[in-house]
């Protein structure tokens, strides 16, 4: 993606000058500050939603972690786990990345599995990891998802928007995409967002 292309999806609210571009194009650390955390919860390898996922992501750089390649103990009150689960690890990757996308399938109105331990498992970041937790404020959630109804499910972005909230987070929106039909409008939104918050 040209830097011409980006300054076109921005300057009509930033208006940055040429140097500053150069260096959020260019410079290393600025660019990897900016970059997303993109969590994949779906359950098939080659899901719909990877699919979008990267339709949507395409041109941005971003680092990707897939659930499905993970383990994620159910929460555990105690605050107990296997040594191999991964939670830990994803969430220190949560901490030194911005924006966090998280990437799912809908199944019966609302995330996937996959997902939903996932999010459970942030209840350790309030809880046994509070350091972790307070390094999410200020940070941007955006939501990618595939599902069979044409449009997305009432409610569904609720846990989300609600959870980034909690968190001190902003919800930057979700785009949805129908396996019946192509959602033009929330494909091009969540990218022009995306873009800003990786180049600025």
């Amino acid at each position: 993606m040209t830097g011409n292309l980006i300054y076109g999806l921005i300057k009509k609210k930033y208006k940055p000058s040429n140097s500053q571009l150069i260096v959020s194009l260019n410079h290393k650390n600025v660019i990897l500050r900016k970059k997303p955390l993109v969590i994949v919860g779906s359950h098939r390898k080659e899901s719909d939603t990877l699919t979008f996922t990267e339709e949507v992501m395409k041109g941005i750089p971003h680092k990707l972690i897939n659930l499905k390649d993970r383990k994620i103990s159910a929460y555990c009150y105690s605050g107990k786990y296997s040594e191999d689960d991964d939670f830990e690890k994803i969430a220190s990757l949560m901490a030194v990345h911005n924006p966090i996308v998280f990437a799912t399938p809908v199944y019966w109105y609302t995330m996937s599995g996959l997902m939903k331990d996932y999010f459970d498992r942030i209840t350790d970041l309030l809880t046994i990891n509070k350091t972790g937790g307070r390094r999410l404020r200020g940070k941007t959630m955006f939501v990618i998802s595939v599902g069979s109804d044409k449009k997305c499910p009432d409610g569904f972005e609720m846990p989300f928007r609600n959870t980034a909230t909690y968190l001190g987070m902003r919800f930057g929106g979700i785009a949805y995409q129908s396996t019946k039909r192509k959602n033009i409008k929330d494909f091009e939104i969540i990218r022009r967002r995306l873009i800003r918050h990786t180049y600025i």
